[in-house]
């Protein structure tokens, strides 16, 4: 499971910067999934 933080950052840099779930998945060394994961539940949440 991921931190808070780095939830936050993947979401920051998808919504804000721009940045593809690839780009954000190769610069935070997690698996793409996860970074479709942690959208998925951001943008249901909201």
């Amino acid at each position: 499971m991921k931190t808070m933080v780095e939830r936050q950052s993947i979401i920051h840099m998808y919504r804000v910067c721009g940045y593809s779930k690839r780009r954000i998945s190769r610069e935070l060394h997690v698996s793409r999934h996860t970074v479709d994961n942690i959208l998925s539940e951001y943008e249901s949440a909201i």
